[in-house]
């Protein structure tokens, strides 16, 4: 991995955190880089896949879920559409990042992409919020502890 996507990665993980899809920016830069370094592995477009579709899932949980007492059964049904997105999106995240992983031999990029995945799963109990949060953070670590190649 270069110098230049480890602080990208490491910076668009924290920044992430504070600005939300603005931080993603320096991260899809960084991923960008390694999946060109990698062809075949289709690392960037799992990952942009992957944002997009939880962005849009986030969407229709943020605005149908607050008109619950107005039309239950609206709000319920894109809550459940909106769970699946994320779910779906966490899917493809975690498969950009089981392969920087493997191309980088810093087994936290697995371990974020398994913990981001396996929290979305369990968002349903919303506990899995907290678990995302923690994958979050051990991406950040891993871009910090990667090795860079020059």
């Amino acid at each position: 991995m270069r110098r230049q996507e480890k602080i990208l990665g490491l910076v668009g993980v924290v920044l992430t955190f504070f600005l939300g899809i603005a931080g993603l920016i320096p991260l899809a830069i960084a991923m960008y880089g390694i999946s060109r370094r990698h062809p075949g592995r289709e690392i960037f477009k799992n990952f942009l896949i992957g944002n997009i579709i939880m962005f849009i899932g986030g969407l229709l949980l943020s605005f149908f879920v607050p008109s619950l007492l107005a039309s239950p059964s609206i709000a319920v049904i894109a809550s459940l559409v909106g769970y699946v997105l994320l779910v779906v999106g966490a899917h493809y995240l975690r498969k950009s990042l089981l392969p920087v992983g493997d191309v980088t031999g810093n087994e936290l990029f697995r371990l974020a992409g398994n913990l981001i995945f396996w929290g979305a799963v369990a968002t349903i109990v919303l506990v899995g919020a907290l678990i995302v949060v923690a994958g979050w953070v051990v991406l950040g670590v891993a871009f910090f502890t990667a090795k860079a190649d020059a």
